[in-house]
């Protein structure tokens, strides 16, 4: 995958996305689905 989505530090308050060469649309979009999803999984404000 060329579109990246993690954690940038431990107590889990900053995303990071990573964007590589060639990446699609289709890649960001799933990354950003897989943004909100980690954000929800959190019982902290964002």
């Amino acid at each position: 995958m060329l579109v990246t989505v993690k954690w940038l530090d431990d107590t889990q308050t900053i995303l990071c996305y990573d964007l590589f060469k060639n990446w699609t649309w289709d890649e960001m979009f799933s990354a950003f689905a897989t943004g909100q999803e980690m954000i929800g999984s959190v019982n902290h404000k964002m």
